[in-house]
C-alpha cells in the first residue's frame, strides 16, 4: 500500500508499517515479533527461522555434569509492542 492515500478509520492491525500518507483515525496497531522457536509451524509458511541463541530467548540453563556440559534448555519469548 505504499504510495496510497488512504484514509483509515479503525481497525486491527498486526505489523502493518503506518505510511505518512495515510490518515488514520484510530484503530489497534501492534507488532508481534514471531519466533520459530516456539511456533515451529510458520517455517511452513515461509517465517525467517530463528537461531538456537535467537533475539526472542530469555533464558539458556545449562546442566554440567563433571564439567562437561550434558544438557541445554532455552527459554524463549515472543514480543509484542
Amino acid at each position: 500500500m505504499v504510495g496510497k492515500a488512504l484514509t483509515i478509520n479503525g481497525g486491527n492491525f498486526t505489523n502493518v508499517k503506518q505510511q505518512p500518507e495515510w490518515i488514520i483515525n484510530g484503530g489497534l496497531w501492534i507488532s508481534k515479533s514471531f519466533c520459530t522457536n516456539v511456533r515451529h509451524n510458520l517455517i511452513d509458511k515461509g517465517l525467517t527461522v530463528c537461531g538456537t541463541e535467537c533475539a526472542h530467548m530469555v533464558e539458556k540453563s545449562e546442566t554440567i555434569i563433571d564439567g562437561v556440559v550434558v544438557d541445554i534448555l532455552y527459554d524463549y519469548e515472543e514480543t509484542v509492542t
